[in-house]
This record gives C-alpha cells, structure tokens and sequence, in this order.
C-alpha cells in the first residue's frame, strides 16, 4: 500500500493520461533510505536562531508514571498522535530509513518508574551513523524543525546524538549535554505530551503540507538559481559515489555520479524549492556536457498539484536547458528529485551530472502583449534545439505527450486540481480516525 501522497498523486497522473490521451507511464517509486555522510565533532548543538524559536515554546513535561505491570502500565501501541506523526515523518524526511519507539518496559537504569516508550507517545527515528558518529547532515534538520513547532506538535523531549532539548525548561536553557548511556547517534528519541498523543495541538488539524526547512530560504517572486553549494540541495545517497569537480559546470562546480543498471535508486540529488509567491515558473537545468553522458537521466518534480516523472537525454546537453513550465505554490513542499538509476542496460562509467536548477517567473501579458497577435510572430524554429518536446525528444514527463513538461495541462490545472482536493481530503479523513 503506497502513501497518501503516492495515492494521490498517482491518481491525478492516471485522471491527466485519460483527458489528454497521453501515452506516457504514470510509475511511481516509493523512495526509502537515503543518506549522505557528514559528522560534525562533539554533540549536537542547535544553531542560535533554532534555539531562539525554540525558547518561544512551551509544553509541559508529562512522564510515564510509577512502573506497574505490562497490563497497567503499557499503552500497547502507539497513540493516534504518534502514529500520526511517525507516517508524516516518514513521508517527508528520507534521511529516516525507519521509525520505531513503542516498547513496554520501565525506564533503563530506573525500574521503578514506566519508560514513555510504554506510553506510544515516543518515537525512535533511526538515521545511519557516520565513521561511528551521528550523521548531523542528515539528523540536524529534523531536530531543528522538531524544535521549531515543538508546541504545534506538543514536542515535549527531544535526545540526539549527546544532547537534550526539553520544552518546559527556562528560556536560554532548554538544550543540555546528555550524559546517558545510549549516545542517541544513530535515532533521535522524540516524545510527544499527553495533548499530542490524542492529536490536539492544531498541527494536527492542519492540511497535511510538506515541511518548510529552516536551512532553504525562499527565492524571490521573480525565481532565481539554486546549484550544487546552495543550502536547498542536497546530494544524497552512499557519499563515496559522488564526486565535487572544480573548474567545470555552474560558476565552475558540480556534482557528479555513475548511472546504474537497477530497480531501485542508489545516489540521487534534490533541490528544495521554497518560493516567496506562487505562480508560473520556467524551469531549467544547467549541464556540462563533460560530465554529463546518461541518455536516460530520471527526474521526479514534486509540486503542490502532484508528481511528474521526466527522463532526460543529458548527453544532448550543455549549458542551461528548460525542463518546463509549472504552477508552483507558495512555499515550500515542493523539489526537483534527479537518480541515478534506469531499468535498462548502462554502459560502465556512464556519468550524471547534478548542478544548478533556474526557475524564472513567466507572466501572462494576455492577448496584446509580447505573446499576442500583434507581439512577434517567429515559431521555434530548427535553430533553438534541446527544449523538452522538441522532434529530438529530450524529455519526457508523464503529464504530457511530447508538450513541454507540462504546461499544456494548464487549461486542465482547476479539474486536476479539484480532484487531488478530494482524495487528499478524503485521506485525511481516513487517516484520522
């Protein structure tokens, strides 16, 4: 059973086949374990601006009790606020491969009295370690942004690699060093209050919306560049496989990797887009043609309105090439994903290039304007190659046959967007029950 977004999305894939008569596939991977190494020495601690929203919440301790019995003391599953929890963080953090945490048992070390774990109000969320030690690339964000909606969520404990935040401490100390005999490097324990258990601080109410990370500013209104070294793209995946080159690429950087032969991604890259405003943007790659070899690069965009799958020719590219043209909303939840694997034969050493992405707002002047009859009357000719849908077939999406990546579909936007309204809020309605 996929997702509620994978549902979702996959529905209003099908409903855009059926209306446009497209013959593309509407596959839909799920996407699991994922990590890039990167240790930070010493414990965990939080950045200044994390730990000043941070002292603005509040949240009562509540413990477990006295130690009972199994049949007294124990919740036996999680709380619907936990479970709820865990499902969203699994969708929308892929640097956790699993969550655990139920468990009915007193507290380590102090038999007397019942481990919140017995509660299922606390949840384990497990993050591969780095040369012994936490992962805090990976680990870092999501105890920031735990942190940052602690009261929305009812977030009343946090432990991650050493160290402690706790909501009722006093402002300037709520994070201390962890002196435990569990380190906490390869899980952050998170515990919910007794109110977030049951689901009622107003998170829980809330549309279910992808996260808005600290660490990723919004672009402008008008779009702008996001490249390899920018803090909304991250390169994720076994960290050997990917290799910085210097001197090549957007203003002389990129990433690259090999192409695989398999069913299931090893490396991919994945640019954040967190825009000030929604509206109409132009999206674009930049590529070197150096590093760039793999004839059947996947990309996965991920927007408010669904999920659209590309394969992408890069060895027909160099320089800046436009992927399409989408309606994006405001703020975040919402990436360019590239992998590096294709179902089909790859030759050895195939390399894919990950670098910039460009979005450039696009505005409508309407009928009188650039665009109209009386602006200029010059079709793309044979001259300006390489756009998605051109005769050479670069791209390919599942929203459209041929037509550029999407844009097509905009007179179809209000059905496909109406019946993506329904499923979703019918998933919502299921899942809080």
């Amino acid at each position: 059973m996929g997702t509620i977004a994978q549902i979702a999305n996959t529905r209003v894939c099908l409903l855009s086949l059926l209306l446009l008569g497209s013959s593309a596939s509407c596959g839909q991977q799920e996407l699991e374990t994922h990590d890039e190494e990167l240790g930070l020495a010493g414990r965990w601690r939080a950045p200044a601006n994390i730990l000043a929203d941070g002292d603005e919440q509040n949240v009562e301790y509540t413990g477990a009790g006295p130690w009972v019995d199994e049949a007294t003391s124990c919740q036996g599953t999680f709380t619907p606020g936990g479970e709820f929890l865990r499902s969203y963080l699994l969708e929308y953090f892929p640097q956790i491969h699993t969550i655990g945490g139920y468990s009915c048992r007193p507290i380590v070390g102090n038999p007397s009295q019942t481990s919140v774990h017995a509660t299922g109000r606390a949840l384990d969320l497990m993050i591969r370690t780095t040369s012994d030690d936490a992962d805090n690339d990976l680990g870092d964000p999501v105890a920031h942004w735990l942190i940052q909606n602690a009261e929305r969520m009812g977030i009343q404990f946090i432990i991650w690699d050493r160290t402690t935040w706790m909501a009722a401490r006093s402002t300037g100390q709520k994070e201390r060093e962890y002196g435990g005999s569990n380190a906490h490097i390869d899980h952050l324990h998170i515990e919910l209050s007794p109110a977030g258990g049951r689901q009622e601080p107003p998170w829980f109410s809330e549309d279910w919306a992808p996260p808005v990370l600290d660490a990723c500013p919004p672009l402008s209104a008008e779009g702008g560049v996001i490249d390899d070294t920018h803090s909304c793209m991250q390169l994720l995946g076994p960290s050997q496989f990917w290799r910085i080159e210097d001197g090549a690429g957007y203003e002389n950087r990129l990433a690259w990797t090999n192409a695989i032969s398999s069913d299931e991604q090893s490396n991919w890259a994945r640019w954040q887009i967190v825009l000030s405003e929604a509206g109409h943007y132009k999206v674009e790659l930049f590529a070197d043609s150096g590093y760039s070899e793999h004839t059947k690069t996947r990309y996965e965009l991920r927007l408010a309105s669904g999920t659209m799958e590309f394969s992408v020719d890069q060895s027909q590219l160099d320089g800046w090439h436009e992927l399409g043209q989408f309606d994006f909303a405001a703020g975040g939840g919402q990436e360019l994903r590239l992998f590096d694997n294709s179902s089909g034969a790859v030759a050895d050493g195939t390399r894919i290039s990950a670098d910039a992405i460009r979005l450039t707002r696009v505005v409508d002047d309407g009928p009188d304007g650039p665009d109209g009859p009386d602006g200029p009357d010059e079709p793309d000719g044979p001259d300006e190659p390489d756009k998605p849908g051109d005769s050479d077939g670069h791209t390919s999406g599942c929203s459209s046959s041929g037509a550029r990546g999407g844009s097509s579909t905009n007179s179809l936007f209000p059905l496909l967007l109406l019946a993506l309204v329904g499923v979703l809020r019918r998933s919502r309605l299921h899942r809080r029950q």
